[in-house]
């Protein structure tokens, strides 16, 4: 990949497509430089959409650099759930995503602070798998029995609490 001419200019499509590669390998911050490149004035306009070298709108690096942006933050694949598996921890040091969408039906906001979690939450939605393995870093856990009326808190050891989703304000489904 890096004899491929990670950090020449090419057009955005290319440049989200690379992002996206070094996301899903947990290389952080070769894809935050490569979104950087994304989100110059030669690829990006004022409103966002990505162009080819100029005018006409190009629909595959806006959705490929979205793309990288939440495959840095949650990968997941197997039913499993990773956190934070490619964070760029020199420039996104705090901060939170919510809304995720992880295959097997689920719902994640995630939480960090100083570039490590700080807690996330897990929401099954209708039809999710009655388990599920979350892993951040080194350390992992299974989930046994979802059930898609709690959403399931997790803390920065790993701890998990839950809440019925009845008696939050906002809802899931």
């Amino acid at each position: 990949m890096t004899l491929r001419g990670i950090y020449i200019e090419s057009p955005g499509w290319s440049l989200a497509w690379k992002a996206c590669i070094w996301s899903r390998l947990y290389q952080g911050q070769r894809s935050f430089e490569l979104l950087k490149m994304l989100l110059t004035p030669r690829h990006t306009s004022t409103n966002l959409f990505d162009l080819i070298d100029g005018p006409p709108f190009q629909i595959d690096a806006n959705f490929g650099g979205t793309a990288a942006i939440a495959e840095m933050l949650l990968q997941s694949h197997r039913n499993q759930i990773e956190l934070l598996p490619a964070l760029p921890q020199q420039h996104w040091i705090n901060g939170f995503v919510r809304g995720l969408r992880a295959r097997g039906n689920y719902l994640v906001n995630i939480y960090w602070t100083n570039s490590l979690l700080d807690h996330a939450q897990i929401i099954p939605l209708q039809n999710c798998n009655n388990h599920l393995k979350i892993v951040y870093q080194n350390k992992q856990i299974v989930i046994e029995h979802l059930s898609k009326d709690l959403i399931y808190n997790l803390n920065s050891n790993f701890d998990v609490t839950t809440i019925d989703k009845s008696k939050c304000y906002d809802h899931f489904q």
